[in-house]
């Protein structure tokens, strides 16, 4: 079908937005395959703190394999999330959060009120 019989359709409510939906990007989503990542890349700048500027910078020159990051989750999310400070609002089980971590290109850029940043990538 083409692009405007469906919405022709869902205007004449002769199909749910569902079914609409899944017509128009039900296959280009169901192929779509994100890569596993291997490594985060994590950068701190701290302002005016010198020593632990360049501490973090020479603790994290290399990137970190993704097998450290699954190893602390699992540990964080064992400990239990009601134990870790800004955890308990998330509605994630620790696979979900595993999965999400470990796809590739992922890319944040944390810029706190402090004059410190942060940036982790995926790669």
């Amino acid at each position: 079908m083409k692009k405007n019989e469906v919405l022709n359709q869902l205007k004449e409510k002769k199909i749910s937005v569902n079914k609409a939906y899944d017509l128009l990007y039900g296959n280009e989503i169901t192929q779509t395959k994100l890569r596993k990542a291997h490594f985060i890349k994590l950068k701190f700048d701290i302002k005016d703190e010198k020593f632990a500027n360049a501490l973090l910078k020479t603790v994290f020159l290399f990137p970190v394999p993704m097998f450290l990051i699954k190893w602390v989750i699992k540990l964080v999310m064992k400990k239990g999330v009601q134990n870790v400070k800004g955890m308990e609002n998330v509605p994630l089980t620790q696979e979900q959060i595993i999965e999400l971590v470990s796809c590739k290109g992922i890319l944040v850029d944390i810029d706190a009120h402090d004059d410190a940043k942060i940036l982790i990538k995926t790669i």
